[in-house]
């Protein structure tokens, strides 16, 4: 389905591969199963983090080759490399504004909490509050002042929800200003800012402590500059 899709394009923009191992066998009479083998085509990186420069730079001329990147794709493919050493000093590491009023608009129910856990490893401070779609987010945003609104694109239900843009365009038509930063998994920044967004995250979001932390800083001094 379109999660295989999505697999496949996450993986060849880092430069590896994906394929069915048609020998697979899952020993199960009736249920033969299926098996998918991952290669991402590179060495171990070294703990001082010397290769990560070269190893960025090979797998960016490799998925050029294949597929053209847009920019957006490319600075995820930088950011996720080149932050393996920046994590790894731990050097000049700035923090997170603290106390912040935060809502996670967002269908799946994993990732709201995981998002949440990640954020309170970095800064106990923020105050998350989570809504399944954008109906829910409105409502919200009528009882409670947010600082932050991270907006997922597509919400899927039984009933037709709003798109993340749809839902960015009417909080902004009912004087939100609240900072609002898009999220999905396709390169949709244009759209977003376009609805009245001030930035744009590309999922998966990183999970791991100090990388989520300069994620979110990025995202946060590009809305700062708008």
């Amino acid at each position: 389905g379109i999660g295989l899709a999505l697999c496949k394009n996450l993986i060849e923009l880092l430069g590896g591969k994906i394929w069915l191992d048609e020998q697979y066998d899952s020993g199960v009479d009736g249920c033969p199963g299926a098996c998918f083998v991952l290669n991402l085509c590179v060495s171990p990186i070294a703990d001082d983090g010397t290769e990560v420069e070269d190893i960025a730079s090979d797998r960016l001329e490799v998925v050029g080759q294949e597929t053209p990147l847009s920019e957006m794709e490319t600075e995820a493919v930088e950011r996720s490399l080149s932050s393996q050493t920046l994590s790894s000093s731990g050097n000049n590491r700035r923090e997170l504004p603290p106390g912040l009023s935060v809502l996670f608009v967002d269908d799946d129910f994993t990732l709201r909490k995981l998002f949440v856990r990640a954020v309170s490893r970095i800064t106990e401070s923020w105050n998350i509050d989570q809504a399944s779609n954008g109906e829910t987010a409105l409502v919200k945003v009528d009882k409670k002042h947010y600082d932050i609104i991270f907006m997922d694109m597509y919400m899927a239900s039984t009933n037709k929800q709003l798109l993340g843009t749809e839902a960015t365009r009417e909080l902004r038509a009912k004087g939100c200003k609240s900072i609002i930063f898009g999220l999905s998994a396709n390169d949709l920044e244009t759209h977003f800012l376009e609805a009245g967004g001030n930035g744009f995250i590309m999922k998966p979001f990183p999970c791991k402590p100090d990388l989520l932390r300069q994620e979110l800083l990025r995202v946060l001094d590009k809305a700062e500059t708008k």
